[in-house]
């Protein structure tokens, strides 16, 4: 099997069995995305720019949950590089993980990071 793993709301990681390894898998991951990217651990306070669109998936098809304006700030735990773009993730307050474009890779940001 390959798993899905989350923090829930009480703290604890779960899993959850997303696929059988080359076959039949058991839902989808938002925006027909393949779900192959590393989160790498890193910590710190994101402070927007611009109108930045919270994701649930970190790829530019991932579903508009929510958005952060100039003036906003958010702590993260994480990031990704996918789809041209360094996602910076964290924990919501429902229990599910969220991302939120830091930077074109290699290219222009979106805000500071403290």
């Amino acid at each position: 099997y390959v798993w899905l793993s989350y923090i829930a709301y009480s703290g604890l990681r779960r899993y959850v069995a997303w696929r059988v390894e080359g076959g039949e898998t058991f839902g989808t991951i938002p925006g027909g995305a393949t779900g192959d990217f590393e989160r790498i651990p890193e910590s710190g306070q994101f402070f927007p720019a611009m109108t930045i669109n919270v994701r649930d998936y970190p790829s530019t098809k991932g579903n508009i949950l929510a958005q952060y304006t100039s003036g906003d700030s958010l702590v993260y735990d994480s990031y990704v590089v996918n789809d041209g773009y360094v996602w910076l993730s964290y924990v919501a307050y429902s229990g599910l993980r969220r991302y939120v474009a830091w930077r074109v890779q290699n290219g222009e940001t979106f805000g500071t990071i403290e």
